[in-house]
């Protein structure tokens, strides 16, 4: 019998190291198994697949059978009616499939908050993979598992999906190829509207390639340089304009001297680096002087000087998404917007409003 992954499962797959392999490697197909797998199934099957073994149980999986809802503290079952939309399922052996990174989003919309939701998407979307139990708690990625334009391909199917005008307001809001759960964090803060806690300065790309000339004794060398998050590239002597996250990895020996390097190769070419680390990051004071008056200077933006009122309503609001991101750990689902940091973030925007 045939199992499917499905759900925060197949998100726990998604993110080991070896999925990729698995997703270019395994056959794309539809077919769901008509009937729900009984316990001793299931335990045959997890017996002969070690990657299913590394899975927190119970395993969500999910079949055909519109009567088959099942819950266990091995395994729970999750039925669905009609026809999915061809390659919503991955064939990982003969006796397993995995749903498509696509479906997981769909499935997703129904448990995440919005805001999860749209990191789950830049996740997905981006070159990194959740990992808590790891070093830095997370692996990096060559490639992203998905984009934006095939999950919205999948949308245009033809099925109708539960949660889906919830994810084209996530796949609106999201960008690709965030290099790290922070990266992720940090780009609605820069790029969203003001009356969503953001900054309102658009992000050209995030980690595309920039090439540099290396600098060193000899030949020069071209090299590809991947700014974090890219607001303008140099053209026709205006100078281009970026910013670097900087975690704890470069604190280890030898990243500074390469972070200089890196710096000096992107002001040879006209890009000028800003960086900011986490500590910063928290920071809405430090974030409000660096991106909201040096970055929008930088970009020969006008200044955003609104009245007094309305200036507490954004820093309020500021605050209230900076709480709710610092509250989602990739793990937890449907939460965000309920930890009390948050709940007194919204009181403070309540207030704002009501000075209005």
């Amino acid at each position: 019998m045939d199992h499917v992954i499905s759900h925060t499962s197949a998100l726990e797959v998604m993110r080991l190291k070896r999925f990729p392999q698995a997703l270019s490697r395994g056959q794309a197909h539809n077919e769901l198994p008509r009937t729900a797998p009984t316990a001793p199934d299931v335990k045959s099957w997890l017996e002969s697949f070690p990657m299913a073994r590394q899975l927190a149980r119970p395993i969500e999986l999910l079949c055909a059978e519109t009567t088959a809802s099942k819950r266990s503290a091995l395994f729970n079952v999750h039925a669905t009616s009609g026809d999915l939309p061809a390659e919503s399922l991955v064939r990982l052996n003969e006796r397993c499939s995995v749903v498509s990174p696509e479906l997981l989003l769909v499935q997703m919309a129904s448990l995440a908050t919005d805001l999860e939701l749209v990191l789950l998407v830049e996740e997905l979307c981006g070159l990194y993979a959740l990992q808590p139990a790891t070093e830095g708690g997370m692996l990096q990625r060559k490639e992203p598992l998905t984009n934006i334009k095939h999950i919205t391909n999948f949308l245009d199917s033809g099925r109708r999906f539960r949660g889906a005008q919830k994810l084209r307001r996530a796949l609106g809001m999201a960008i690709e190829l965030s290099g790290s759960p922070q990266e992720s964090k940090l780009a609605p803060r820069i790029s969203w509207p003001r009356a969503k806690g953001g900054y309102h300065i658009e992000i050209v790309s995030m980690n595309r390639g920039v090439e540099v000339t290396e600098m060193r004794r000899g030949l020069a060398q071209a090299k590809i340089r991947k700014p974090d998050i890219l607001f303008r590239l140099p053209s026709e002597g205006i100078p281009g304009l970026c910013l670097d996250y900087q975690g704890n990895p470069h604190l280890q020996n030898g990243r500074p001297q390469e972070d200089a390097a890196r710096m000096n190769e992107l002001l040879a070419v006209g890009l000028k680096p800003f960086a900011i680390w986490k500590e910063q990051c928290e920071s809405t004071s430090y974030m409000d002087a660096l991106i909201d008056r040096t970055i929008r200077r930088e970009l020969s933006l006008p200044p955003v000087r609104p009245p007094k009122n309305r200036a507490r309503l954004e820093l309020a609001r500021r605050e209230l998404l900076l709480a709710e991101l610092d509250g989602i750990d990739g793990l937890s689902w449907g939460v965000s917007d309920k930890g009390p940091l948050v709940v007194n973030a919204m009181e403070r925007v309540e207030e704002a409003l009501a000075a209005m």
